[in-house]
């Protein structure tokens, strides 16, 4: 059961020394044990003696010592969780082989396409291989012609094809990028295909 306190009738803690709410000594002060890790969310520790108080309390159960100014702390905002990078955009679509209007699937999540026949000795291993498309014959080269993406926009570049890239019925200057959009035919030397989004 709580004792009251003398001098403004307000209910004390067993033990205290002063009133919570006055600060007027309830009794002789007693040896202070050391104070027991208290959470901060409910109690305040006494800047003077240490001492952990109920919430709330103007003044120090066990020393006095003025508790206006202290609060408790405020929770640590939760730290911020970054975004996620962005996703690596990637070319997305496929190309018809004109002439036998085969379907080759563009490879996901490629930024970079080389176009042109597999060669294992060579080491080259074209993502769009048109070896299977009688590339041989109708000329295109093991490293014909390349496809990236660049700010969202396709782009095509000729790499020095022997039999050159023509792009809707245009050759292209080699080391050049031009757009390439769905809808586009391409020529790689004779072999026709039409790029769509």
């Amino acid at each position: 059961m709580n004792d009251l306190c003398p001098s403004c009738g307000t209910p004390t803690e067993p033990g205290a020394m002063f009133c919570d709410n006055c600060g007027a000594k309830l009794a002789a002060p007693a040896p202070v044990a050391a104070p027991a890790p208290q959470s901060p969310n409910t109690r305040l520790s006494c800047p003077s003696c240490g001492h952990g108080n109920m919430p709330g309390s103007v003044f120090c159960e066990n020393c006095g010592q003025a508790l206006e100014q202290i609060q408790a702390a405020p929770p640590a905002p939760p730290a911020p969780v970054p975004a996620p990078p962005p996703a690596a955009a990637s070319i997305s679509g496929q190309f018809i082989v004109i002439d036998s209007n085969i379907t080759i699937p563009i490879p996901a999540g490629k930024s970079e396409l080389l176009l042109g026949r597999e060669d294992p000795v060579s080491q080259i291993f074209p993502e769009i291989d048109l070896d299977q498309h009688d590339g041989l014959n109708s000329g295109v080269s093991r490293r014909h012609a390349k496809v990236t993406l660049e700010n969202g926009q396709t782009m095509l570049e000729d790499l020095n094809a022997v039999n050159y890239t023509h792009l809707n019925g245009q050759r292209l200057t080699p080391g050049q990028k031009y757009p390439l959009n769905s809808g586009d035919e391409l020529m790689l030397g004779k072999l026709r295909l039409r790029y769509q989004a």
